[in-house]
């Protein structure tokens, strides 16, 4: 995929002064655009000792469940990546009290 930096960093220029967003805004926008659900970070068992997180500094958790959307979101590589780690995780699953059946993403604002 060829890209035309010069032209992007042009429009994003012209479009800088209004690419700036409070969280509120960006909660209002994830959820209007990609149907994003809000949820707790108690849920993700895991997230307090995770090394790429505050877990205290966590803001919001947010998530995608809609099917629809997240086949617009990926591109056709990543969805076959996620489809081969679903199907990993079905050979080696993990123990059933851990588990949460979700096909989503999670956003995490901090």
């Amino acid at each position: 995929m060829n890209f035309n930096y010069e032209e992007i960093y042009k429009k994003y220029l012209k479009k800088k002064q209004h690419l700036v967003f409070n969280k509120k805004e960006i909660v209002t926008r994830l959820k209007q655009k990609f149907k994003a659900e809000e949820f707790s970070k108690a849920e993700i068992l895991d997230l307090p000792r995770d090394e790429h997180f505050d877990y205290e500094k966590i803001f919001l958790c947010l998530k995608i469940c809609d099917s629809e959307v997240l086949k617009k979101v990926f591109l056709p590589h990543e969805l076959k990546f996620h489809e081969e780690q679903r199907q990993y995780n079905r050979r080696y699953p993990l123990k059933k009290s851990k588990m949460k059946k979700t096909g989503s993403i999670i956003i995490i604002i901090k």
